[in-house]
Order: structure tokens, then C-alpha cells, then sequence
């Protein structure tokens, strides 16, 4: 949703998001259209927001931090959603979480904001999935407990190697120290998937990882069932799929659980992919 935000010097009223997130939300024909709250700061600049400078901005006041700053700009988004959801399924996601505290903080809003709403007698959704997105090792390692407090995960497989691995995403040494594919992402992906499946909650990966050919049968092996990618990839990842079985998906990570580094695990999914190579 920072797209309404950006390249503007005033915050968007809360009309502008509402009709904008209408659209969406019948643009899904009936699917759940999940719009997430205000991503700013660090690499998504908001000219509104007059942020100071911060020598790490990656690591400073953004994402839901930011907004619950500023709770009069949280709760202008959560009424526009809300009332979006009055023609349609829709759900909230959050970003960057990393406690417990900050959710509840949310509910809190999302109460005063539905109250208000009734009151007013504005249509709006009585109930919308409350999601955050796992993008940092804080949030992975606490995720069975934070399972309990929202109705689904994102995995955010960018930001969770960039997190972990302390590398820019943006600069090849991400890349040159195993990005998604480093040990320590993906046990914390797996943490997660299995956490968010024991409580019987959705999990979905996005970013470069879901539209990975190479990577697809780790995910599967962890028992993530959803991924969220560009539309350009779409068509080769459901071949992949189609070519795969569960069985061998789970074969695959269990083995790749057992490798020391991202050079390693990378060298044995070529070498798997190429055997069933149609």
C-alpha cells in the first residue's frame, strides 16, 4: 500500500485509500485480497513522513515501528480497509513484527477503529485475517508462539537473509554469502512453516525464493503449501510442481538439512534437477 503513499507530499486521505482498496478487493472476484500496511522507511522513502535522517534506516523506525508511532496515520489505513472490506473478502498484513507487543498493539487499534465505524453506521468487514510477515530472525524463532496471535503467515525471503546474514540485499555480498539458500535461512524458514502449520495457520513464502525452480522443493519439503510471486513466473513454477512428488520434495530437504553451506546445498539441487530433467 506505500505505492498511494510515495511521490506525494501530503499522507493520502483515508477516501483515496478506501476507493483504492475497493478496487482491489472486487478486482479478487470473491478471493481474499490481502492489502498490507504502510512499508516505509529505509529503501521506501515517504516524503510525508519527514523522516530524520538515521545512519541504519534498514534498522531504524519503519514498517509497523513507524506506524504504530503514529497511530493516527495507522488508524486512517485500518478504517480504509476495513470499509473496503464491506464489498469483499479482505485481510490486514503487518511488516516487519517482531514481538508479540506490536500485534496486540494492532488488535488494539483494529477494536477502537471497528467501534468507531459502528457507531458511524460505515459498512466495513466484521472480520478481517490478521497477518504479519516473517522477515526477520526475531519473528522465525518466536513464530510458534506469535502463531497464536495472528491467522497467517508471509514469509519475506528477501529481508529474512538480509536479516540474518547482516547483508545488504541490494549488494552482491547478500548473494556471494548464500542469500536464501544459507543454512541458517532455511532452518528459520522451516521453523516457521512447521510452527505456522502446527497452529493450523497459512504460510505463504514470497520474494525471489518462491519463483526459484532450483529452491521449489524445499519449500514443498518444509510443507509450505502457498507462494506469492510476479505473474512471469508463474507458468514454470507449476510445471516444476507438477514434476515433483511430495515424497521426493521432503527427501530433498531432509537431505539438504544435512549440508554445511549454501555452495553445497545449491550443487546438490542442480544435480537432482537435472536427474529429472524432462
Amino acid at each position: 500500500s506505500e505505492f498511494l503513499f510515495r511521490s506525494r507530499e501530503t499522507f493520502p486521505t483515508e477516501e483515496e485509500q478506501y476507493a483504492a482498496y475497493r478496487d482491489a478487493v472486487e478486482a479478487a472476484r470473491g478471493r481474499c485480497c490481502v492489502i498490507r500496511t504502510l512499508d516505509a522507511g529505509a529503501d521506501k522513502s515517504i516524503p510525508a513522513l519527514h523522516l530524520p535522517t538515521e545512519a541504519n534506516p534498514a534498522l531504524g523506525q519503519r514498517a509497523i515501528r513507524l506506524c504504530l508511532a503514529r497511530p493516527a496515520l495507522l488508524k486512517s489505513q485500518l478504517r480504509a480497509i476495513l470499509r473496503a472490506g464491506s464489498a469483499g473478502a479482505v485481510g490486514i498484513l503487518l511488516p516487519l513484527v517482531v514481538n508479540r507487543e506490536e500485534i496486540v498493539a494492532v488488535k488494539n487499534l483494529l477494536a477502537e477503529v471497528k467501534e468507531d465505524l459502528a457507531a458511524s453506521h460505515i459498512p466495513y468487514a466484521g472480520h478481517a485475517p490478521l497477518g504479519l510477515t516473517v522477515e526477520t530472525p526475531a519473528a522465525a524463532i518466536m513464530s510458534e508462539r506469535l502463531a497464536k496471535e495472528v491467522d497467517f503467515f508471509s514469509i519475506g525471503t528477501n529481508d529474512l537473509a538480509q536479516y540474518t546474514l547482516a547483508a545488504d540485499r541490494t549488494l552482491p555480498v547478500a548473494d556471494a554469502l548464500g542469500g536464501y539458500l544459507h543454512p541458517a535461512v532455511l532452518r528459520l524458514i522451516a521453523q516457521t512453516a512447521r510452527a505456522g502449520n502446527d497452529a493450523g495457520i497459512p504460510v505463504t513464502v514470497c520474494g525471489e525464493m518462491a519463483a526459484d525452480p532450483l529452491s521449489l522443493p524445499l519449500l514443498l519439503g518444509m510443507g509450505i503449501k502457498i507462494l506469492s510471486m510476479d505473474a512471469a513466473s508463474l507458468l514454470w513454477i507449476r510445471a516444476a510442481i507438477h514434476r515433483l512428488s511430495g515424497k521426493k520434495a521432503r527427501r530433498l530437504w531432509e537431505h539438504a538439512a544435512t549440508l554445511d553451506d549454501a555452495a553445497a546445498i545449491r550443487a546438490y539441487l542442480r544435480e537432482e534437477a537435472q536427474e529429472t530433467a524432462p
